[in-house]
């Protein structure tokens, strides 16, 4: 049901990144960028952008995102001189092992390790769980996890005017080795 659901909404169907564009990833604000500009417009001035972002970037910093966004066919600039998305949503898949993915991630968890300080708690949501269950339960939750990734999707897609820019991270680890007794 939610599957159609998507497949009907154009921004909930998302563009796979290639390998060759990976650069993308090298730099946490670059996806930051990205989905700014399906909220604001952007016609060049790099400062002002950087300013927007959390943590705060540097002009040449945000001027660098822009050329690579635009380099990879992520964005376009339009007659007026502003820049917009070419696709609504972009995604790696849920397959992909490349360092550069990795890496962000890796930015992804250290800005939500100081976002936890940097926010109020009424402005930030961060939640644990600590479970003993089979691997098969651990094949469910994920595809629970996938479900409920395109259900946040969704809801963005349905947004009519989005006002800002959020980052969600979904992480599930073992935190122990194979416990099961053999009989």
């Amino acid at each position: 049901q939610y599957f159609e659901r998507l497949v009907s909404c154009s921004r909930c169907t998302p563009v796979l990144i290639e390998a060759d564009k990976y650069e993308f990833y090298q730099k946490w604000y670059h996806t930051a960028v990205l989905e700014m500009l399906h909220i604001i417009r952007f016609d060049g001035d790099y400062a002002a952008l950087g300013k927007l972002l959390i943590p705060k970037v540097s002009t040449a910093e945000a001027k660098s995102a822009i050329a690579l966004l635009e380099k990879l066919g992520l964005i376009a600039q339009k007659e007026d001189g502003s820049y917009t998305p070419t696709d609504a949503l972009i995604s790696t898949g849920y397959d992909a092992h490349a360092l550069a993915v990795y890496t962000f991630q890796q930015e992804m968890l250290r800005l939500a390790r100081e976002g936890y300080f940097r926010f109020k708690p009424e402005q930030r949501s961060y939640s644990t769980l600590t479970l003993s269950i089979s691997e098969d339960d651990y094949r469910t939750i994920l595809e629970e996890l996938r479900a409920f990734r395109k259900r946040v999707l969704e809801i963005a897609a349905q947004t009519p005017s989005a006002g800002k820019v959020f980052q969600f991270n979904f992480q599930v680890f073992p935190l122990s080795e194979n416990l099961q007794r053999e009989n």
